[in-house]
């Protein structure tokens, strides 16, 4: 491997849309999704119902980083590449859910790598 594919070998990818949350890792050298997670998935919309809480809010965001990190652990991922200008253009309207997903990645023991 040569270049970026040798140093940043996962990429994390986020979708922030006004209703749901969700992040996937790529693994660049073979181009499949080492995991991902997402505020749509049966069990996490079952405790949002539970809960009476909206997929809207922060909490939720950090909670699908926390869910990624975790996933990602099991996987012996402990580094991923982000690339913070091209993210912050994208997120700028959902900029406190955005650093809430990126601090329940770290908090979870995963580097964030720019």
């Amino acid at each position: 491997m040569v270049g970026a594919h040798a140093t940043k070998p996962f990429v994390l990818r986020l979708n922030i849309s006004l209703k749901y949350t969700s992040a996937l890792v790529i693994h660049r050298p073979t181009r499949r999704c080492a995991a991902s997670a997402s505020s749509q998935e049966r069990e996490f919309k079952k405790t949002l119902m539970e809960s009476g809480e909206s997929s809207r809010t922060i909490r939720v965001a950090h909670r699908v980083g926390a869910l990624l990190a975790e996933r990602l652990s099991m996987k012996s991922v402990a580094r991923v590449h982000l690339d913070l200008e091209k993210a912050a253009l994208k997120n700028e309207r959902e900029s406190k859910r955005y650093h809430a997903l990126i601090h329940g990645l770290q908090e979870n023991g995963i580097e964030i790598v720019p």
